[in-house]
């Protein structure tokens, strides 16, 4: 397969396209006209409309590496039977979009933050709560982690951070952090939470839409909490388009069949 289609208009897309230009892939942008052996990259979020024309143009001679898809589009492609991959479950590409998501939320968090010798909770553990961890370590922070899953301690106290459960929030002080880092998408930081913090705390919130923290009760009581969302394509659009590339070129090297 010699053919590289990418569909959607987003910056990184421009990135993702000049990488398989460089590999050496005849690459189109949004071509109208079907392109016979090809492999069709999506942006990381497509609109409806967008989406509509994608499955009007897939064949079942194409390979589709997407990223958020309605329920109804997927299943669309199903019935034309076109191989579909979610490439934004792919390790390799959540591992550096987590990276470049801690990258970035530390650089937000720098234009009014003191970071060194500060007191830091980062609520959740996950890639991105894994990686904004060891950032604010390496920035000279102290930082401790909240989770739910009591199985994580160990792992969390063998990188020296301190660890929180967030079924027994009442046993721990809250008012020492400066800055709080909140990555679970769900209502963690809901007012029963949020006044064991010092009013002056900042609340730095990546949770997908709408996030995890009680944002009225924020503006209700002068605590400054903002979500940020997209931290990768905002930000650091060629990056993020080159780890959507690289990590789709791995995957479709690794599932490749070999020829007799």
């Amino acid at each position: 397969m010699r053919n590289i289609i990418v569909f959607g208009h987003d910056p990184r897309m421009e990135s993702v396209a000049g990488y398989f230009y460089h590999l050496g892939y005849d690459v189109y942008e949004n071509p109208e006209e079907p392109v016979a052996d090809a492999c069709v990259i999506t942006a990381p979020k497509l609109s409806e409309a967008e989406e509509e024309i994608l499955c009007a143009y897939m064949t079942d001679d194409q390979i589709l590496y997407h990223g958020l898809l309605s329920a109804a589009s997927w299943q669309k492609l199903q019935e034309k039977g076109v191989t579909c991959h979610p490439y934004l479950q792919l390790e390799t590409l959540v591992t550096e979009n987590a990276q470049l998501t801690a990258q970035g939320i530390l650089s937000i968090a720098g234009r009014d933050a003191v970071l060194l010798e500060s007191h830091c909770l980062v609520l959740g553990y996950g890639h991105c709560g894994k990686a904004i961890a060891d950032a604010l370590a390496k920035a000279g922070a102290h930082v401790d982690v909240a989770v739910r899953r009591k199985e994580l301690k160990a792992e969390i106290e063998q990188h020296a951070y301190g660890y929180r459960n967030l079924a027994q929030w009442d046993h721990y002080a809250y008012d020492k952090y400066s800055y709080v880092f909140n990555t679970i998408p769900a209502m963690v930081l809901d007012a029963g939470h949020l006044q064991w913090f010092s009013p002056s705390i900042l609340i730095y919130d990546i949770a997908s839409s709408p996030g995890g923290t009680d944002f009225a009760y924020c503006k209700a009581h002068g605590i400054r909490a903002d979500i940020y969302l997209g931290i990768p394509g905002k930000l650091y659009p060629k990056e993020a388009g080159t780890v959507i590339a690289s990590g789709i070129y791995e995957h479709a090297l690794a599932t490749e069949t070999p020829s007799d």
